[in-house]
């Protein structure tokens, strides 16, 4: 009897020291990790460089890790520098022979002035391919140039500039809106109709002018009966 009680108070004991151990470590684990989520305790922690560094002393900054410092390498200073330096430093005798003004001393500006740009090309050795090519480069350098197109197909403007006044200027635009037909184009585009509606105008109007002529007609024939005494 006395055995039997001495184990039954035995298990009793080792049952409350294991619950009040596990309420415990609940209790600890509980206020440790405030959400539900078994992963919120792992991700609070941090493997980088800035948690893991040692703490900083005051008055101190920490120097960023990228991107690494680099000794400064100087130039090395060796007999190929100087002499690079050297003939760096000086310059080349400037030329003065001029092969334009040795081709050119035993003209007279008199006879450049006969001369053709096929003469220029036979003095110079340029054939006429060569020609057309500077021609075209030229032409491709300016081609942002303003260029007066004066034509009545290219539009309506004058433009005054070298030989053509204000007053010629005017003339000419005159001239170009005669040949443009602009006072036509302009009573089209404001007396414009359909065609139903002018076929109907024309045709009041045909009829107009039949009546008319024909009460003329019958108002003289009338006359001339009273006259004759009918």
């Amino acid at each position: 009897m006395d055995f039997s009680r001495l184990a039954r108070t035995a298990l009793s004991a080792s049952t409350s020291t294991t619950a009040t151990a596990s309420r415990t470590f609940a209790r600890m684990f509980g206020a440790a990790r405030p959400s539900s989520s078994p992963f919120s305790l792992c991700r609070s922690l941090s493997t980088t460089p800035m948690r893991l560094a040692p703490p900083r002393q005051s008055g101190q900054h920490a120097q960023p890790a990228w991107p690494p410092k680099r000794e400064a390498t100087t130039p090395p200073t060796g007999p190929s520098s100087a002499s690079a330096s050297s003939s760096s430093s000086t310059t080349a005798a400037p030329d003065t022979s001029n092969p334009l003004k040795d081709m050119y001393s035993s003209d007279s500006p008199a006879q450049w002035a006969n001369w053709s740009s096929n003469d220029f090309s036979a003095r110079h050795g340029l054939s006429s391919f060569d020609m057309g090519l500077s021609a075209r480069s030229s032409r491709s350098a300016h081609g942002d140039d303003t260029r007066f197109r004066l034509s009545p197909e290219t539009g309506r403007t004058v433009y005054v500039a070298g030989n053509v006044d204000a007053a010629q200027a005017f003339m000419l635009l005159n001239a170009l809106c005669t040949r443009n037909r602009v006072q036509a184009d302009f009573q089209k585009q404001r007396f414009h109709e359909r065609q139903g509606l002018r076929r109907k105008r024309l045709n009041w109007e045909r009829r107009r002018d039949n009546f008319r002529r024909g009460l003329r007609a019958y108002v003289d024939r009338v006359q001339e009966l009273t006259r004759q005494g009918w």
